[in-house]
């Protein structure tokens, strides 16, 4: 917020196309955290778009598998992907499948990876966020809500997790599984989620609006309503 150049709804209209990758997939698209890569997980490939030149620097063919879901993780060396019944590793830098764990429980929606890369965060359909273990995919905790999860993010410190569903965001402490309450937001559809890099705020995108939440107490920051409909995914600036 106190970024002139980051992109807000009062300047959100002045942006000029710069560069246009054509014929690409795009199911979830990110930065790394060290700024290096653009990472796009598409329906068939993963592409490492260089930044600078905004061109593909390079490619991870997923053959016939469809991803649902991808996460880079916090030293910006791999990039974690959800399909329908495992999870896969890949590396950035080697631009190849590095390992793979199954998810035999099916409904996963989206995916999280905690700041030591050990936990995984599963956004479920049927009601639920699943913590695993990063290792061996082994479950961790079941956290239970009254509706499907559509999104879902670990706070920086990886103390928070919270998830968007068809009723607003839940949140809980990741170690012992307590619920922390969120003021608003309960009746609004919440299909992204990201904190701020300090973690002190937690943003949430929905059907034209994108919710400000006080990620420690969980009262409501602001709401900022734009010309945007939807809000599939959000992130905030460094």
């Amino acid at each position: 917020t106190t970024n002139a150049n980051a992109i807000s709804t009062s300047n959100v209209k002045g942006l000029t196309e710069m560069h246009r990758l054509e014929k690409i997939s795009v199911i979830t698209l990110a930065w790394t955290p060290d700024g290096k890569w653009i990472v796009d997980t598409g329906a068939k490939a993963i592409t490492i778009i260089d930044p600078k030149t905004m061109k593909a620097s390079g490619t991870i063919n997923l053959g016939n598998l469809l991803p649902k879901s991808s996460v880079v993780t916090s030293d910006s060396q791999q990039v974690v992907t959800l399909f329908s019944n495992q999870i896969k590793f890949y590396s950035l830098e080697e631009r190849k499948e590095i390992r793979s764990i199954p998810f035999l429980g099916g409904g996963a929606n989206s995916i999280a990876i905690s700041s030591d890369m050990k936990t995984i965060a599963l956004g479920m359909l049927d009601n639920k966020v699943q913590l695993h273990s990063a290792a061996d995919g082994s479950m961790i905790d079941q956290l239970s809500s009254n509706y499907g999860g559509w999104s879902v993010a670990f706070s920086p410190d990886g103390t928070q997790v919270a998830a968007g569903t068809s009723q607003g965001a839940l949140m809980w402490e990741t170690a012992t599984g307590t619920w922390l309450p969120i003021a608003t937001g309960q009746n609004s559809l919440i299909k992204s989620l990201a904190f701020s890099h300090d973690g002190k705020l937690l943003a949430g995108g929905g059907n034209g609006l994108i919710y400000l939440w006080d990620a420690i107490g969980g009262d409501e920051v602001a709401i900022l309503k734009g010309t945007f409909s939807v809000v599939n995914c959000l992130m905030f600036s460094p």
